[in-house]
């Protein structure tokens, strides 16, 4: 009940600071020092009983540490920042380039599973890449931040994007249904809409 209570009030928080134009922070807080990454429906970001798998739970998890990276070098030495038509023909300028970090096992970044290039089901598992260099780490661990498209299967809110894949193209990070324990994917089309860095 606690929980319910407590997203309810997070919720209420979010659309009054959208409506009156307030700034919301990209990550929900908790009092053990660490963050989530939640859609607007409050569903995070979670390695599931400590992982690899990577599925949808409510914030206050301990399982729910992920920080957002910004990495440089992926389309342009020394930028964190897309250029036109990379990382493939389409995607325009100027967008960030990230990935997602798995505090509780520091160097560990979400990615395909097990580090497999044919496996889009999401893992907390995978190498991070230098973030200086952009390079280094497992496959579909590099995301770049996509504004809203109004296609995203829920709402967005300033300051929030899709997080499209490097490594699959056209496809980003995404669970279906509603509630705990829904698998994410990074190979989906629209992808949720998520709290971004830019």
């Amino acid at each position: 009940m606690r929980k319910r209570i407590t997203r309810t009030v997070a919720g209420v928080i979010l659309v009054l600071g959208t409506v009156f134009g307030l700034e919301i922070p990209a990550t929900v807080a908790h009092a053990s020092g660490h963050a989530a990454i939640c859609d607007s429906l409050f569903e995070c970001l979670n390695a599931w009983n400590g992982g690899p798998y990577v599925n949808t739970y409510g914030p206050s998890a301990y399982n729910d540490h992920f920080l957002i990276q910004p990495i440089a070098g992926r389309c342009k030495s020394g930028s964190d920042y897309t250029t036109p038509n990379c990382p493939f023909s389409g995607v325009p300028g100027n967008l960030l380039i990230i990935q997602i970090e798995y505090y509780n096992n520091p160097g560990n970044c979400l990615g395909d599973l097990n580090g497999d290039p044919g496996n889009a089901r999401a893992s907390a598992f995978d190498a991070c890449n230098d973030p200086n260099t952009g390079f280094g780490g497992s496959y579909g661990t590099v995301f770049y931040e996509l504004p809203p498209t109004g296609r995203e299967p829920t709402g967005c809110f300033a300051g929030w994007y899709d997080f499209e894949s490097f490594h699959w193209q056209g496809g980003g990070l995404y669970y279906s249904g509603s509630g705990n324990d829904r698998p994410y994917y990074l190979n989906v089309n629209p992808a949720s809409c998520m709290p971004g860095r830019n």
